[in-house]
């Protein structure tokens, strides 16, 4: 693929590399807002936003997933506050 081809690509609103990424990091800033409205990064398992989003399932999952997540991931999750791999 050349370089302009990429260029047309990524100019298309909403185009992503990683859809994973892209889906994680929509997970994350969800989460992010659950947490500066609710002091806390719990959300009970079957929690899910006005949006429709399964917050409590996707935390579940990082807790699963940790050694699958990037570094990157992993520490954006531990500097939410009271955040903890385990419980």
């Amino acid at each position: 693929m050349s370089f302009a081809q990429k260029q047309k690509l990524e100019s298309l609103n909403g185009w992503v590399w990683s859809v994973n990424e892209a889906k994680w990091n929509i997970g994350y800033e969800t989460l992010k807002k659950f947490v500066s409205e609710n002091n806390h990064c719990n959300p009970i398992a079957k929690f899910m936003t006005d949006e429709g989003f399964n917050l409590g399932g996707w935390v579940r999952k990082q807790h699963y997933r940790r050694y699958k997540l990037s570094q990157e991931q992993q520490k954006k999750l531990e500097n939410l506050p009271n955040w903890k791999w385990k419980k």
